[in-house]
């Protein structure tokens, strides 16, 4: 009878033990649940921060090639009109020779 009660101690306090275990793993769980989901927000938080700095760069890069561009433009309208105002009569036989041109190939 003692072995029978002594047996019934054990087991009762080997349940109490892996009960007390099995909350520790579902804290450990819970915890772990935690920090996936503030991992999970930081990286999509860095994704976004990384994706808004590459969008500027980009923008940037536009902005100044544009700006490029419109001086490179700017450069050659001058470049053609000075053209223009040094020989009147050689830009107007051009125009007229290019819109006679013009109107030929439409024409068909």
């Amino acid at each position: 009878m003692a072995e029978v009660k002594k047996m019934a101690e054990a087991t009762k306090t080997e349940t109490e033990d892996l009960q007390a275990q099995l909350k520790l793993l579902g804290d450990d769980v819970a915890g772990l649940k935690d920090i996936l989901r503030d991992l999970a927000k930081n990286s999509a938080q860095q994704v976004s921060a990384d994706a808004k700095a590459r969008a500027d760069e980009a923008q940037k890069y536009l902005l100044d090639l544009a700006d490029k561009t419109k001086g490179a433009a700017k450069s050659e309208i001058d470049s053609l009109e000075k053209t223009i105002a040094n020989k009147p009569l050689q830009a107007t036989f051009i125009a007229l020779l290019a819109g006679l041109l013009i109107g030929r190939l439409t024409r068909r």
